[in-house]
């Protein structure tokens, strides 16, 4: 079994588009009102491509403990470094530089974040992605 489906990167491609394409529209860059619920879209096509990739790269291998652990920190150690830089950069200029920036981080919800349960602005879908990871991999303790 392939490890790659080359034929969902382009539906890939796609969700992504519509996500910058919503993002776009929220902050007034366009005038195209029609297109904000396009990103709701884009997301939904990337939950359920994670959900079809999930079974389809993992229902067939063993999941013990050592590939439970070894899937999470492959996992953590892709996602948590870029997520922890850009939540201590927004809560350094939210609080220090520029009160309107978009990304709320504050002193009342900072701790939430670091310990991926928070969400604010763009940054709303990693803490559940990190959540369902540490869910997902309880599956191999069992």
């Amino acid at each position: 079994m392939s490890e790659k489906i080359v034929s969902l990167t382009s539906l890939r491609g796609i969700a992504a588009l519509f996500v910058v394409i919503s993002h776009l529209a929220s902050q007034s860059l366009y005038t195209s009102q029609q297109l904000l619920g396009i990103g709701e879209l884009g997301v939904s096509i990337f939950f359920s491509l994670s959900g079809f990739l999930m079974e389809y790269l993992y229902l067939l291998k063993p999941f013990d403990n050592n590939s439970a652990i070894q899937y999470v920190i492959s996992r953590f150690s892709r996602i948590a470094p870029a997520y922890l830089i850009v939540v201590v950069a927004s809560y350094v200029i939210y609080n220090f530089f520029d009160p309107t920036y978009t990304i709320a981080i504050t002193n009342q919800n900072i701790l939430r974040h670091l310990l991926f349960s928070g969400n604010v602005s763009v940054l709303w879908s990693i803490p559940p992605e990190v959540q369902f990871y540490a869910v997902f991999s309880c599956f191999g303790t069992l």
